[in-house]
């Protein structure tokens, strides 16, 4: 599963939590969402690509791993875990675009 299906699956299950990967009232970050509508406990190899760096969307010259930026976008930019999918489904990779290619790293 795409990893931005995932987060936009993950996000109907319950309420977004911010500085916590679950809280004490159920809800889910980003990362976790996609966890847990995949029913993973750890990240797929699928998504290995997220190790990859990327420029925050929101910091100008900002690099972090993609993983990291997730994170970032969730607990310090507030992003909504919907905006958040919307973000990684324009720079996961794609059926005409290998997960080992360069083409991800979305650096400057």
């Amino acid at each position: 599963m795409k990893l931005s299906d995932a987060i936009s699956l993950g996000s109907m299950l319950n309420p977004q939590a911010v500085g916590a990967f679950y809280d004490a009232r159920g809800s889910t970050c980003a990362w976790a969402s996609a966890l847990e509508a995949t029913g993973l406990s750890v990240p797929d190899k699928e998504w290995s690509w997220t190790r990859r760096p990327t420029n925050c969307p929101e910091c100008h010259g900002k690099t972090l791993r993609v993983v990291d930026a997730i994170i970032h976008l969730n607990d310090f930019h507030r992003w909504s875990r919907y905006q958040i999918a919307e973000w990684i489904s324009r720079i996961e990779p794609t059926d005409e675009t290998s997960s080992s290619g360069e083409e991800f790293s979305c650096v400057a």
